[in-house]
Order: C-alpha cells, then structure tokens, then sequence
C-alpha cells in the first residue's frame, strides 16, 4: 500500500493575470484561502470573492445553484441586487484565475448555477480525505506504517485554521466540521503510533490534544494507554479520574463504556494492555483483515411455548431464504402480540443458511424506564463482537457503520434487531450485501424502509385457547371450556396477556378457572391481574404511551392527552367528528393525532375510524384517573355526547319529517351538535344502523353516571324511539326504556318516569304481554294524569288503544283513541294528531271496525299533508289500503299502497315495506291476480327473514300459500301472535271474491 506524499508548502510570489506559466492552479482552504499556481501565489481581489471561491471549492465539481450561493454569503437577508453582484463575482473570478487552454480548469455555468471543476491534487482538502481514507483502510489491516506516513502527510496539508481570511455566514459551521475531520487524524495518527511501540515520544502530543480537547473521550483513552505503557499507571489512573470530574461537573454525565473497560483493565493491570512487538507484524497485503474472522453467535434461547401464526412463520423463512428479494424482513405490531418471541423462534429455524453467526441486539425501543440504543453503541458492539479490538472501534457512527458493513460484504450472518423505535436507529445498522439477512421488529410500522413488511395481530381464539392450555395447564382448560373462552376474550386474544393468565392459573393451585374470569370480570381489576412477575400489560402499553410527543406537529393537540380522552367512551369504534368533539378540536387536528396513535400501536386504525382496544381503554382510564380533574373529563365527555345525541336527532327528523323530539332545544346552541353531517333520510338511517352499538353502550355507561352525564340514556331513548322499533330492535328498545327508568327514578323526574313506562307498554304489546303492557300504560297515565303532562297522556291513551285492539276489545279501542286525538287537539300539535289519527286506523282495522278505521286514516292523510310528513303519508296510505279493501274498493286500495309502499322505501322503513307487500299482496290475490301476490308475499318473506323477524315471515308465508290456492287459508283468531299487527291479519282473513278471474 503506498501513500502519496505532499511536500510543504514553500515561500510564494504573485502571479500577474494572464502570465500563469505551465503551472497548474492548485487550490488551498485547510488554512487561508489560497490558489498557486507552480510556486507562484495567485491574487484573489476582494474577500468576498474569496468566500465564493472556498465555497465552490467545498462542492467542487458538483453543481451549485444561485440560491445556494446566495444563502451561503447572505444568510436569511440578502440584497436585492445579490444575483447581479454574484455574476460580476464569477466573472471577476474566472478572469483571476484564467489559464492557458489545457492548463488547469474552471467556474463553469451549468443547469441553473455554477461548479468549480478540478482535477485529482489541485484541492488540499480532497487530498487530505484521500490520504485520511488509504490511512483508514490500512488501519484495518493494521498496515500501522503505512497508516503514520500517509497521516502525517495529511495533517502536514494544515496550515492553520480552515477557511482562514473567510467571512461570510457558512464559514463557521464548515470550520468546525473540518477541525473535527483533522482531530480525528489525529486520533487515527495516535492509534497507529501506539500500535507501533511509540507512547513515549507520542505522549508530548497526545497531553496537548487533551489539554485542548479535555472532554474528548478517544483522546483522554490513548493519553491513560500511553501512560500505562510508559510504566505511569497512576498518572493514568490521574487523567481518568479528571475526565470523570469534568465530565460530572459540566455535563452531569458519566464516561462511556470503552472508557470505562479501559480504566478497569488499568486498575487491574491487564497485561492486554502491554505492547509488543508482535503487534507490528501483521501481513500488509490486500487481503489483511482487522482481526481474526469470528463467528458470533449472540440470539437468545428460543421461546418453549410458542402457538400459531403457521402463515407468518412460513413467510419468513421464505423471505429470509436463499432468494430473498430484501435483505430486511420487518416485524410491527402493538405490544404483547408476540413480535420478539416470533422473531427468536424463527432466527433459531434458520440458523443453517447464516454460517457466519447472528449477532442480536434489545434496541429497547419498547423498554419502560430505559433509552433506546444509539446507532454507534450497538454499532460497537457488533464489531466487537465480529472480532474488531474495542481501540480500533470508530467512535463516529459513520465510520463505525461503514466498518460495519466493510467485514460483512463477504460474510452471511443474520441480524436480528429487536424492539427498533425507528428509521434512523435501524438505517445505520443494516449490512451492504445481500448474503446477510436482517429481522426487525418494532411496534410502529417502519414503512421508509426497504424491507419485507409483515403486521402482526391477536391470536385467533383457538389460537389463544392453545395457548392458555399450554400455559396453564390442558387438563384446566379442557375441563371448563366456556370460562377459558371467556378469559382469552378479556385478554383480547393478546399473547402476552394470555401467557400472565395462564401462569397465574398454574401458579396458584388454589385458583380455579371460574374464580380467575370472575375477577378478570373487574374492570378495574383486569390489569393488575394481568401483571406477574417482569411480565406485565400495563407496563407493554406504558413505553408506547410515554413514547407519545406532547404537541402534534402542528403544534395543536397533546397525543398523550388524546389517548386518556378516548378511554372516556366505552365504544366499538370512533369517527373523527366524535373525536373532534372529545378533543375540543377540528376535524382535521383530531385526524392527525389519531394518526400519531395508530403508529404508535394505541388504536387501530380502519379507514375513517378507530378502534381502541378494551385492555388499552382501561389503560387510558388509569391515566385519566391519574392526570386529569373529573371535571375535565366529565366535559370532554358531555361535548362527544352532544355530538352522538345531535347526530340522532338529525337522523330522526330526516327519517320522520314533521316530527317533534322533546328536549331539541336543548342542543341548538352547541357547535358539537352539529359536527356530524347528514342530508338524506338513507344517510341518517345508514349513520343510526352503524352508530347503533356505540349508542347502546353510551346509554348504558352513562346511565350510572352523575348528573348531567345520566341524563344522555333519558335523551337517547326519546330521540331513537321511532328508530330501534321501526328496524326491528326491540331488545335494545326495551333495555333503552328500562335504563331510561332507572335513571328517571334516581333523578325523579316522573315526566320521564312516565314516558319510560309509555315505551315499556307499546313493547309489551307489540311482544304480545298484553296484560304487562296494559299495567305499564296505566301506570304510565296516572303519573301524567297528576302531573298534567297533557301530550304524555295522549300518547299514553294512544298506546292503550292499540292494545286493546290486540286484544281484540272494539269499544275500549275507540274510547281510547277519542280521548288521544282529543288530547292532541287540544295541544294543537297536527303532526301528533295525524301519527294518532293513523294509529286509530290501524287499531279499528283490527278489530273490523273499517268505517271507524277510514274516518281516521282520511284525517290523518290530510293533517300529514299539510305537515309535510311525507314518510308518516306512507305509513297512513298503507293502512288506508287496508280500509279501502274491506269496504270492497279494490283499485283505490292498490293505488294507496302503491303510494305508500314508495314512500316507506324512500326512507328506508323497512317494517312498514313488508307490511305493504303483505297488504299488496293481500290486494292482488282479492282481484285474482296470483302470480303477482305470490310475488309481493315472497318479497315480504325475505324481509321479514332479513330482519330476524320470524313472525311476520311466518305470516308473509301464510299468505304465498293464499296466494298458490287464490284463496286464504283458514283464518287465524289469535291476535296475539303478532301484537300491534292485528290489522294486518284483519285484513289477510279477509275472504276472496267468489268473482275473481285468475290472470
């Protein structure tokens, strides 16, 4: 290895323009800025012209636009005149350094800039980096001669402070970054004359480099080595013991580890430490290593219990096979899904195609109370590991990393980097070849990197059943079936939360499996079951929690913050205008924090929305406890329930136009009201069919809440009760009424008390508990009756009138409803009156009592009408076909329901569309029309199907086979197999026409 040596600078004189010789320029800025050219100085005219030459020269033969160069010179405030003062710079400096052609070269203007082309030696500084990277190279084959020569060549460039004479903004920064490239040649010089013997003579040098430097910890490691081998072992002792004063002193800090090995080894007097001559004799060939080659092999013992994930394992191994298209293979996913213990048992399947060893590393990106790793401490450890003396370890990353990489290029070692926290943490520790295969895992997904990405998930249930089994034991698992379900389920199916279970079970013999899922049952206590020993959820969810910024980028919203507001709502999934209104936030801030905590594994993320897992609500709970005043919290939640309730309002008003909901008022001045947009009737169904869930869970998380929070169950419940009936909810009708009377009663509010009993009685009815039903509703009249809550007691009448119908009592069906309608008259509410008017109709149709049932319905078509209550109009036609065909009026009954029918689908009722292909169909097969009756039945029946409604697709079936025999089956008499559609039954006993012709 030869390296080229460059003499000292010698005595200089000026050089005419246009006289330049046979000379070639030479460029110099490792001191003042000079050009030569041969032994004669080249005159630069001004300062400023001398700061544009060096800042060519420092991107030689690179293109440099105008802006760059003005940024450089000017900073921030350049002059208006700065592109013109730069061209007479350039063309006064081309003219300064004009040659001969072929004799040296030149500024040249190129793609929208200038680049200072030069050839190999005319720039000191490319010859100092030539000379410092051959030193580099035989550093490594420890070639320490050759090293020394072309160091010393390479400091002999210097000539005093880079860019001397410069003054312009970018001349500091630049100064430091060069004087940082010659201490380390320095550093570099010292390693190879230690290595060679020479501490004594090289001890004067190294004393003044740390008086300079004295917080430098390479050069206070080879001053104490210089010591020690000089037979000075205190005084070496004495220098450690400074640094570490100083370093406490100015920097509350502590030594690194080298250091620290160092001064151990002194203290000891490692004879390691010694030189010997046999250090020098090193074969300085090409082919010289650093070290002997090592084959590391660092990965931890495998998982005993592993279960599952059969698909990803055999992706793995195929993509850290032979033909690996990358050469890093990326495992994300939340804590405790298993990444690290999935990642180890692969390592260990694959070991044979990496006959050069593993190296492994905890990058402790997912570690409670402990910094992740920098880049050049695990870069260090790797190359100490693959055999490189800690002394000739780099202490700048880039370096280290391209040694890294260097003994990799002919080796095949698999990496595994576990628990990363980031791209730049991964980046410099990733091999240059492809003969060497890297697994990662982190909890984010590490998407700018150029690898194989694999997300990982819960365990399937019978996955996690295995697992509990193998944790806990078979035998306990085997012999309750239904509480292992249950426990995996409070686990959410997460291995790390099943592998704690299953050891609690099989670690205290006397808890049995039903005890344990009794208390996982606790909310409150379900993490700290879930924590035993060093393995724990809460602290899993901890280190992504406190992993979380303060402010999002743009400086709005706090991410922890968000994350403990979101444990607030016991919901299956959030929206972002939910959110919004949770947060105190726009739309689009809240956006980006939710985003911030889907990479960081708290929430999952699905389109436009979210899903926080129950394990991480409770999580966020706790904190909120922790951090937050209750009143905070309780206005956080009152704003997102203002948001829920306003959107089911709009909902209802867009399904019901015309409809009054009590308690409207109440939101019309609140900006969260209205934060969820809807225009069409199908919108606001198709936001209540998939906001359903979530309102049901509010209604009953708020129900034990404190006032004002309660009073949300008594509000949801008034504005979804033509909703959770008309789709056929009745379930969740029915335990919506009875949270609502809870909460009344605890309230005392006996208006709400009475509304609550009301709903009960129409769901008794329309479930055929007629007796509960007529018990409700009277109970429900008295309360209103005392209190004068007129328009309850015309509902209530109301209710009790269709009742009565089911129950097949004519007299007691009008009584009742005269004195609703007459309640709603007097109120002066028509669109009431009409939905009352129509309820009558239906009733008297039941009960055959058609004139009654016409004189209403034509009232109530006209009040709805006027009302503009399109979707009630179509309610009321449909029955008023019921009235038109008993009376014998056959086309004015197919035009009613034909009208009726299209408007019931336009807003998406689909109990009254089937209830109007039955009467349709019932119409049909009155005019001997059986094909379309059958038709109109099946239809029916399919609904009916769709909705779980077994009971109308048993009557839509009863009437396809009226259809198939163009008559009617044997009519039924009991009204209570279908409460509240006894007319509809009315209607279907009708008997046919002996006078129909079959068409």
């Amino acid at each position: 290895m030869r390296c080229q040596i460059v003499g000292a600078p010698t005595q200089r004189r000026p050089v005419p323009v246009g006289s330049r010789g046979e000379g070639r320029l030479r460029f110099a800025i490792l001191g003042p800025v000079e050009v030569t050219s041969g032994t004669e100085s080249v005159p630069i005219s001004r300062p400023r012209h001398r700061a544009v030459l060096a800042y060519l020269l420092l991107n030689a033969n690179q293109v440099v636009s105008v802006d760059q160069i003005t940024q450089a010179l000017w900073a921030s405030a350049p002059p208006s005149t700065a592109k013109s003062q730069l061209h007479a710079m350039i063309s006064t400096l081309r003219r300064d350094l004009a040659l001969p052609p072929g004799t040296g070269s030149g500024i040249e203007t190129a793609m929208g800039g200038y680049m200072h082309s030069i050839r190999p030696g005319q720039l000191d500084l490319t010859v100092f980096n030539q000379l410092v990277a051959t030193a580099r190279d035989a550093l490594t084959s420890a070639d320490w001669q050759t090293a020394a020569k072309c160091l010393r060549d390479a400091l002999g460039l210097w000539r005093g402070p880079a860019l001397g004479g410069v003054k312009a903004p970018y001349a500091d920064s630049v100064r430091v970054r060069l004087e940082e490239e010659r201490l380390q040649a320095q550093e570099f010089l010292i390693e190879a004359e230690l290595a060679m013997g020479r501490h004594i003579p090289v001890l004067g040098e190294v004393r003044r480099l740390v008086d300079q430097f004295p917080l430098r910890e390479r050069l206070v490691m080879q001053l104490m080595l210089a010591l020690h081998r000089s037979d000075r072992r205190t005084d070496a002792l004495q220098v450690a013991r400074e640094l570490r004063h100083r370093l406490s002193e100015e920097q509350g800090l502590d030594p690194g580890v080298l250091f620290a090995e160092l001064e151990r080894s002194i203290l000891r007097a490692d004879p390691a430490l010694d030189w010997t001559r046999q250090e020098t004799q090193v074969p300085v060939d090409e082919g010289a290593s650093l070290s002997p080659r090592v084959a590391a092999r660092q990965l931890p013992t495998p998982p005993a219990i592993f279960v599952g994930r059969d698909a990803i394992i055999a992706d793995l191994e195929t993509q850290l096979g032979a033909n690996r298209a990358f050469p890093v293979t990326a495992i994300n996913g939340a804590g405790g899904t298993g990444k690290s213990a999935l990642a180890l048992l692969v390592s260990h399947r694959i070991v044979d195609r990496f006959p050069d060893g593993q190296l492994y590393v905890d990058l402790q990106g997912d570690r409670v109370g402990l910094a992740p790793l920098a880049p050049s401490e695990v870069l260090g450890r790797f190359l100490r590991a693959l055999g490189t003396p800690p002394s000739l370890v780099p202490d700048s990353a880039d370096e280290a990393a391209a040694l890294y990489r260097s003994m990799l290029s002919q080796r095949s070692v698999l990496i595994l980097l576990d628990n990363a926290v980031d791209v730049g943490q991964v980046r410099p520790l990733l091999p240059g070849s492809l003969m060497c295969g890297v697994l990662l895992t982190s909890r984010r997904a590490l998407s700018t990197l150029d690898a194989h990405h694999l997300k990982l998930g819960p365990l399937t249930e019978p996955e996690a059943l295995k697992l509990l089994a193998d944790c806990a034991g078979k035998q306990q698992v085997s012999a309750d079936p239904a509480t292992a379900q249950t426990i995996v389920r409070f686990c959410e199916h997460v291995p790390l939360a099943i592998r704690i279970a299953g050891a609690r079970l099989s670690g205290d013999a006397g808890l049995s499996m039903a005890e344990f899922g009794r208390r996982l049952a606790v909310e409150r206590r379900r993490l700290d079951l879930l924590q035993l020993d060093d393995l724990a959820v809460r602290a899993c969810f901890q280190t992504s929690y406190q992993a979380l910024g303060g402010l999002d980028q743009t400086g709005h919203l706090d991410a922890a913050l968000a994350f403990r507001r979101l444990g607030l709502l016991r919901v299956s999934h959030l929206t972002p205008p939910v959110v919004a209104a949770l947060l105190d936030a726009s739309v689009e801030e809240s956006e980006n924090v939710m985003g911030q905590l889907a990479a960081a594994r708290l929430i999952d993320q699905d389109d436009h929305r979210w899903r926080m897992h129950d394990l991480l609500r409770l999580f966020a709970i706790e904190l909120a406890d922790h951090e937050d005043p209750p009143q905070q919290q309780a206005q956080a939640l009152q704003r997102a329930l203002t948001c829920y309730l306003g959107a089911v309002r709009r909902s209802s008003s867009l399904t019901r136009p015309g409809q009054s909901l009590d308690g409207e008022d109440e939101l019309a001045d609140l900006p969260y009201a209205d934060l969820i947009r809807m225009t069409s009737a199908a919108e606001g169904t198709a936001w209540l069919e998939s906001e359903r869930a979530n309102l049901m869970g509010l209604a009953r998380q708020m129900a034990d809440a404190a006032e004002p929070l309660c009073r949300f169950t008594l509000r949801l419940s008034t504005a979804m009760r033509m909703f959770l009936p008309l789709r056929g909810y009745l379930a969740d009708w029915e335990e919506l009424c009875v949270l609502s009377l809870q909460v009344a009663r605890r309230l005392k509010i006996r208006a709400a008390e009475a509304v609550a009993l009301m709903d009960l009685g129409a769901i008794a009815q329309r479930t055929g508990r007629l007796t509960d039903a007529i018990t409700h509703l009277n109970n429900a009249l008295t309360i209103a009756t005392v209190d004068g809550h007129v328009s309850t007691q015309a509902g209530i009448s109301s209710y009790l009138g269709s009742t009565y119908a089911a129950a097949g009592e004519g007299d007691m069906t009008v009584a009742a409803y005269d004195q609703a309608i007459a309640l709603r008259r007097q109120i002066g509410d028509d669109a009431s009156t009409a939905i009352t008017l129509t309820n009558a109709g239906i009733a008297c149709t039941a009960v055959n009592l058609f004139a009654d049932a016409a004189r209403y319905i034509d009232e109530s078509i006209k009040l709805k009408i006027a009302g503009g209550n399109r979707h009630g109009e179509g309610v009321a036609r449909i029955v008023a076909a019921g009235t038109y065909l008993a009376q014998g009026c056959g086309e004015e009954a197919l035009s009613s329901v034909n009208i009726g029918l299209g408007l019931c689908q336009e807003f998406g009722d689909r109990h009254n569309v089937w209830i109007a292909l039955i009467v349709r169909a019932t119409i049909h097969r009155h005019a001997g029309r059986r094909l379309d009756s059958a038709h109109d039945a099946e239809q029916a029946a399919r609904i009916c199907r769709e909705n779980g409604d077994s009971a109308g697709e048993a009557l839509a079936v009863r009437q396809l086979h009226s259809a198939n025999m163009l008559t009617h089956v044997a009519p039924t008499t009991d009204r209570t197999w279908y409460p509240g559609l006894a007319w509809v039954i009315a209607l279907t006993n009708l008997p046919c026409p002996t006078t129909a012709s079959q068409i």
